[in-house]
């Protein structure tokens, strides 16, 4: 909200919220976006569904690249 503020004011604030739900929709969607979804909430998530483990072995990815 503070960004949708930043950028239109009121009139972005509230439409921020459903941009971000749709955003959270499509990143859900592609398997190299799903962290920025978990980033946005995972509300309904499952212990042991899978996550945990896709979620660090997408930081090691990270580290790797960046580390040389």
């Amino acid at each position: 909200m503070f960004v949708g503020a930043a950028v239109w004011g009121l009139a972005g604030m509230i439409l921020f919220l459903p941009f971000a739900a749709m955003l959270k929709v499509v990143c859900e969607e592609f398997e190299e976006l799903k962290p920025i979804a978990l980033i946005i909430g995972e509300k309904n998530k499952k212990v042991g569904d899978g996550s945990e483990l896709f979620l660090v072995r997408w930081w090691k990815k990270i580290k790797d690249r960046f580390s040389g």
